[in-house]
């Protein structure tokens, strides 16, 4: 087989075939547009029709949960895994600002390559995200309190991330059960 040196994408030489087969492509990448994306996201995760209209069959739940997680993905590139991770601490602020994206960071545990690294998110996907935090959560944990779902055994014990602090956010500050702040390396 006949091979001819090329530079890779660090720089580096290497050898590759000489030919390659005509149907090859070197890549195959389907781009969604924000429109098609738009379009799957109400008709696929908040029950409209094709028209823009509710569609009366709809029987899904968590509309708002579901849509928001998907604007932010789609916003920032995340992966499903990277985005599932996310405490809403490490979710940036809407801050009063005409700004169109945001930045935090995604710790290291949370990425395919185990570093930590910077994501950018939409200011639409982020208004998204706290409307939800804001009011359908919000409805469903003071449901759950009423029913009692959040009462523990004695063997259980409820930890809330309150804050982070130090070097890159690294500690985590945690409310513990009776109501002590302990931090705690993240």
């Amino acid at each position: 087989m006949t091979e001819r040196e090329v530079r890779g994408r660090h720089g580096e030489l290497l050898r590759v075939p000489a030919a390659r087969a005509k149907a090859a492509r070197s890549s195959n990448v389907k781009w969604l547009t924000p429109r098609a994306y738009r379009l799957w996201r109400d008709v696929g995760l908040r029950g409209y029709d094709a028209d823009g209209r509710r569609d009366p069959r709809w029987r899904g739940r968590n509309d708002d949960r579901n849509a928001a997680y998907s604007d932010v993905l789609f916003s920032s590139g995340m992966r499903r895994s990277e985005g599932g991770s996310l405490l809403t601490i490490e979710v940036p602020e809407m801050a009063a600002s005409d700004r169109l994206y945001f930045d935090a960071r995604l710790g290291r545990e949370a990425t395919k390559s185990r570093r930590e690294r910077t994501f950018y998110v939409s200011a639409d996907a982020l208004r998204a995200v706290w409307a939800y935090v804001n009011t359908t959560r919000r409805a469903a944990v003071r449901r759950a309190q009423a029913h009692g779902r959040y009462e523990l055994g004695a063997e259980q014990m409820v930890v809330v991330v309150v804050d982070r602090s130090g070097q890159a956010g690294r500690v985590l500050h945690c409310r513990l059960g009776d109501g002590q702040v302990a931090r705690r390396p993240g």
